[in-house]
């Protein structure tokens, strides 16, 4: 009896501990390719355009968990939101973005592009909506 409830537990075991490498895995980090998340950390220089076609450049930072935009309109300081990624597809990497000084702001959205490197997406501070595109990596 004994020995059948030693296996039972490592037969529970094992499987659990499988449910939880899968599950790991599925959550968004790259096992095959452990680069491959950071491509898209980095210091880029972006243009924030209005609805009246207005633009206003200034500079995204995206760290492991967080974009920080150093100016948007609406703002008179810089905006940190958690970024989470919601899929992705050939060509694109797919963000919801959440202000971290204000939770009721609303969803943002960012997307990366792969084949440039660059991001884009909208932002909605103050109620108004904006587009952002990155011009360029800065680091």
């Amino acid at each position: 009896m004994r020995q059948y409830l030693f296996v039972l537990l490592l037969a529970c075991l094992g499987v659990l501990t499988g449910c939880a490498t899968d599950g790991d895995n599925m959550g968004g980090s790259n096992q095959e390719n452990p680069g491959a998340a950071q491509r898209w950390l980095g210091v880029y220089a972006i243009d924030v355009t209005d609805s009246r076609g207005e633009t206003t450049q200034t500079t995204l930072k995206v760290t492991g968990t967080e974009m920080t935009f150093s100016r948007l309109p609406g703002y008179g300081a810089s905006v940190t939101a958690y970024y989470m990624h919601t899929g992705s597809s050939e060509s694109n990497e797919y963000f919801d973005l959440t202000v971290k000084d204000d939770l009721t702001a609303g969803k943002w959205m960012a997307v990366y592009q792969k084949k440039t490197g660059l991001w884009s997406g909208f932002v909605s501070p103050g109620g108004q909506t904006f587009r952002f595109t990155a011009t360029k990596r800065v680091r």
